[in-house]
């Protein structure tokens, strides 16, 4: 690199194909990368998250002249590492609790490549532009994506940086716990009145998996493209023996405790869970 750098001319580009290329920016992954390995994670394949815009300024710097012009910068990099060895599931119970945690096998082939398209940003409607600078908002599809692909029902997931509860309500979406750090109390006081204005959402955005099943396994039948296996609690056609158990718990209510700061969640039986109607669905008790 020393070599190459002598070479070059001032002011000339420089460009690394494949892994190793870098943006002529603050490299944040390259640097986490470094130093996660140096603690001793070990780095898994990671996931850009593709941020498509139709904004007109979006292209920066020269306009149609060469050599001053700048590439879009419309992604973002989901970096997974992981501490110790694969996790193993040995005992009975813990086992049934791993089948229970499954997700679909269309979402797997989604949801386990490397580029996703899918997640749109998330417009901020915060109001004091401080906080709004400070709350690095992100769609709530991202951390409930990722509590699903990588910890089963029951888990605790840590959040160090709360900011206005996105991850929180993920967590209990997936019927996860959660621990949030924040140290910006306005944002916590945010997130508690953001939490039992979007609280009656969260069945929705199940309901939406299962829709969207349903519809997956209708273009199935229709393309003569028979589902061998079978869920035991919704009832309907699965693609593999390891979505037999699959269910999600449906969210019943919420209580939040102002002397502890938590919210304690309680969730509808598995048999009635599917079949609820979301307007029935929520008791906010202070």
């Amino acid at each position: 690199m020393q070599k190459i750098k002598k070479l070059n001319n001032e002011n000339s580009s420089f460009n690394l194909s494949g892994r190793f290329c870098y943006f002529l920016l603050y490299p944040n992954h390259a640097r986490i990368i470094s130093y996660m390995t140096k603690i001793g994670f070990s780095p898994m394949p990671c996931i850009i998250w593709r941020k498509q815009t139709n904004a007109p300024n979006k292209f920066m710097g020269s306009g149609t002249l060469p050599s001053g012009a700048y590439v879009t910068l419309e992604h973002e990099y989901i970096l997974i590492f992981r501490k110790g060895h694969k996790r193993k599931f040995i005992h009975d119970k813990d086992k049934q609790k791993r089948r229970e945690s499954s997700f679909f096998w269309e979402e797997r082939n989604q949801w386990f490549s490397d580029v996703w398209f899918d997640l749109k940003g998330t417009v901020q409607n915060l109001t004091e532009k401080e906080t709004r600078q400070r709350s690095a908002a992100f769609p709530f599809g991202l951390p409930y994506r990722l509590i699903n692909m990588y910890s089963v029902k029951g888990d605790t997931i840590l959040d160090p940086f709360f900011g206005i509860g996105t991850t929180m309500l993920a967590t209990m979406t997936g019927a996860r716990n959660s621990i949030g750090f924040e140290i910006q109390s306005d944002l916590i006081d945010y997130s508690i009145a953001r939490t039992k204005k979007v609280f009656p959402i969260l069945n929705k955005e199940i309901s939406k998996r299962l829709d969207n099943h349903i519809e997956f396994v209708k273009n199935r039948e229709n393309q003569k493209k028979k589902l061998k296996h079978f869920n035991s609690i919704y009832k309907f056609n699965v693609v593999t023996k390891q979505e037999k158990f699959l269910f999600f718990n449906k969210l019943k209510n919420i209580k939040f405790n102002h002397l502890k700061k938590e919210f304690n969640v309680s969730y509808f039986d598995a048999k009635n869970s599917f079949f609820e109607k979301e307007k029935t669905l929520f008791n906010w008790e202070r």
